[in-house]
């Protein structure tokens, strides 16, 4: 499987597009999806953090593959949808599907990462800032220790809910929609809900607190580890912790604001 997320130097054009939706060729198909791969590989190394203690990277792998060729087979070159795009939804979409087949999180573990969720976002927008493990841990009624395990806990569940609510998100503009229906018409609703919903993600980002924003930037863009982002900003791991749930608290309600307008 290695071989397969190795991006080729040879180049799928629109002919090649042409070529393989006309004939069919097996040839063409595995040049098509030997060379867009990647995506997969890419895909899957930034969400390590996410899966590492619930699946086999490789499994990952196999499950993107799978979604990729599926997109080869479903994407229409006619339509105005890059492909990279096309594939990088539905790629990343089978991968949060597997993972949510897991059934990994405890129930008990999803409650107390939406309570912390809540408790932190009610806390800031008293205070106005970010709140302290000691206000936090009093506002739930349970120890500083008790609310530092509970964060290292959830932390993964954290990760997949927001994934979760992205992808859930996207679903239902996706360009399958309009690959598969035949209907231009839909394309540029899809293309500015697309880049709306990025914009959102962007501002809000960019108004979160320093360390918050560095958090972001570490753990979704350098795909750095828990500790390692620790050691950067010199903090504990539950440290670490609370500052990406405060920052995914902040990111869930400028999405969710922006798709219930």
């Amino acid at each position: 499987m290695s071989r397969l997320i190795t991006k080729p130097e040879n180049i799928i054009d629109a002919s090649a597009w042409r070529d393989y939706k006309r004939t069919g060729d097996a040839a063409l198909r595995n040049q098509i999806i030997l060379h867009y791969s990647y995506i997969v590989k890419y895909a899957v190394m930034s969400m390590r953090n996410m899966f590492k203690s619930i699946a086999e990277q490789e499994d990952l792998i196999n499950e993107g593959i799978v979604a990729l060729m599926d997109a080869v087979e479903r994407f229409n070159p006619d339509k105005e949808v890059k492909f990279e795009t096309y594939a990088s939804i539905r790629v990343r979409g089978a991968i949060i599907d597997f993972i949510r087949r897991q059934d990994w999180v405890p129930r008990r573990v999803r409650k107390n990462a939406k309570d912390t969720e809540t408790a932190i976002a009610s806390l800031w927008a008293e205070y106005n800032r970010q709140p302290t493990d000691d206000e936090v841990a009093a506002y739930l009624n349970i120890t500083v220790d008790e609310l530092r395990t509970n964060m290292a806990q959830s932390y993964s569940a954290s990760v997949v809910s927001f994934e979760e609510l992205l992808q859930d998100n996207l679903t239902g503009f996706e360009p399958a929609a309009s690959a598969e229906s035949g209907s231009a018409d839909d394309l540029p609703e899809e293309a500015f809900f697309s880049k709306e919903l990025k914009d959102v993600i962007a501002q809000t980002i960019e108004k979160l607190p320093p360390k918050e924003k560095l958090v972001v930037a570490m753990y979704y863009y350098e795909n750095l580890k828990l500790k390692e982002i620790a050691q950067v900003l010199e903090v504990s791991e539950s440290r670490v912790c609370q500052l990406h749930t405060s920052a995914i608290a902040k990111l869930r309600r400028s999405i969710e604001a922006y798709v219930k307008d």
